[in-house]
Order: C-alpha cells, then sequence, then structure tokens
C-alpha cells in the first residue's frame, strides 16, 4: 500500500525533483490543459480522485498514436502525485528490460527492480511488441513487475502506442491485461508542444 502522505497544497518542484523521478527532459513542462478533452476529462476524474486511487493500487494504462501525449501524461500523473507526498519513478520499457539483462543498480546499495517496487508510484512507458515478446527479459518481468506491485496496493502507469485489438498484439495483450491493476484511458488527438514550463501538472486546473 503506498503511503498516505498528503499536503493541503501541492509542493512546488524543481529540477532535482524531476531527476529524482528520472523524467525526461522534454516531460518537465507537461500540462494536462495540452491535450484533448476527451483524454482531459478522465485524467483529471483520476487527480481529483488520487487519494481513492494511491489507497486502491489502481493505475493507468494510457493507450494511443504516437504523438497523442503518452508520455508527457504518465510523466505529468507522477509529477502531480510527487508533489502531494507521493514517491515516483519513470522508465522505459526497454530500458527495464536491458536493466533485467545486465542487472543495473540503481544505486550502489539498491537494484533497478527493487527501486521499481520500492516507490508509491511507477510509470513504464512505451510498452511495445517487441518487448511483449522478448518473454524472458521483457514480457514475463514486466507483467511480474506489475502485478507485484498490484498485490502491494501500488498503482502502475504503463503506455503503449500498439493497436491492442489486432491480431499482432497479442502477447502484448498478454503482458497488460492484468485484473485490479489499470484504468484504461484511450489517449486521443494530439499534444500540444509548446515551450518548458516548470510547472505542475494540474495545479490551478
Amino acid at each position: 500500500m503506498v503511503t498516505i502522505f498528503e499536503h493541503e497544497q501541492p509542493r512546488k518542484q524543481r529540477k532535482q525533483n524531476f531527476e529524482r523521478m528520472n523524467l525526461p527532459m522534454s516531460t518537465w513542462g507537461a500540462r494536462l490543459s495540452r491535450v484533448d478533452e476527451e483524454t482531459r476529462v478522465p485524467i483529471q476524474r483520476y487527480l481529483d480522485r488520487k487519494t481513492r486511487m494511491m489507497t486502491a493500487g489502481m493505475g493507468l494504462k494510457l493507450v494511443g498514436p504516437p504523438g497523442s501525449g503518452k508520455t508527457c501524461l504518465a510523466a505529468g500523473v507522477l509529477k502531480f502525485l510527487n508533489a502531494y507526498g507521493y514517491s515516483a519513478y519513470f522508465t522505459t520499457a526497454f530500458a527495464l528490460r536491458e536493466g533485467y539483462k545486465a542487472k543495473t543498480q540503481f544505486t550502489q546499495d539498491q537494484s533497478l527492480l527493487s527501486r521499481c517496487l520500492s516507490v508509491d508510484v511507477l510509470a513504464i512507458d512505451n510498452i511495445t511488441i517487441d518487448v511483449a515478446k522478448d518473454w524472458m527479459y521483457g514480457g514475463a518481468k514486466v507483467r511480474q513487475l506489475i502485478e507485484m506491485r498490484r498485490d502491494r496496493l501500488q498503482p502502475t502507469l504503463v503506455t503503449t502506442n500498439v493497436d491492442l485489438s489486432a491480431e499482432v498484439s497479442k502477447d502484448l495483450r498478454n503482458l497488460i491485461d492484468i485484473d485490479n491493476a489499470f484504468i484504461t484511458i484511450d489517449v486521443v488527438g494530439h499534444y500540444e508542444d509548446t515551450s518548458l514550463e516548470d510547472e505542475v501538472l494540474g495545479e490551478g486546473l
């Protein structure tokens, strides 16, 4: 279960917060206002119910085409939750797979897997068919991580640009079709990428 540690007002976030969460610099200015309303409304509903979602260990599955803003949305949700005191970490499915192969350490005393299990909320970006088919280091390991976090009531966010209804995506569906782990949101439209802003997603909404 995640740590319930919420501030009355969100903390102002700085460069070191983003670096600690491993957020790509291109997402530091992520804003919910830059996505289409059809996507914005369910994301905002999730954020409005953050205490309930975090306590239940309920994450998000963001599905949509390239350029629709999935990565920025995942990073933005992490920023928002971190501002209210939840620990967070961002990684890609490829980095996770390579980390398993190389037994990568996050720090001298903590493995990458331990880091992914220790945070309140984790984002795994860009889960591809190639990662899903690599069952030894990709699909099975990623699914196991998500299931472990679900069982511990720790939310996980995942993103993919694969059409999950297509036959070729069967391996990927097997990876992320996990009961009681996600709310699925179809990310539609195109993300409006403007100049970098040092702001928290959702602040002032």
